[in-house]
């Protein structure tokens, strides 16, 4: 069996999938595209009973940075620090 990371296993609890996203970070246009577009499945995924997060290896970074515009075109979902 796979053991999950608690910072994610609390994302888990309740759900019956979980859609982990990594990314590089809010400085590549890449990843904020990416992120916007997995933001637009969100409801889709919760609906089916799933959670999304991101996960990014940015230095420096705060969760709070990514939900503003100028970092991710304001997502929704919660990116956690690796």
């Amino acid at each position: 069996m796979t053991s999950i990371p608690t910072g994610l296993q609390s994302k888990l609890d309740g759900k019956k999938f979980l859609v982990v996203a990594w990314t590089r970070g809010d400085w590549c246009p890449f990843s904020r595209a990416w992120a916007s577009s997995l933001d637009a499945l969100r409801s889709e995924i919760e609906t089916m009973g799933g959670a999304l997060v991101g996960v990014t290896s940015q230095r420096g970074f705060s969760a709070e940075e990514w939900s503003q515009p100028s970092d991710l075109g304001d997502v929704s979902f919660e990116v956690l620090q690796d």
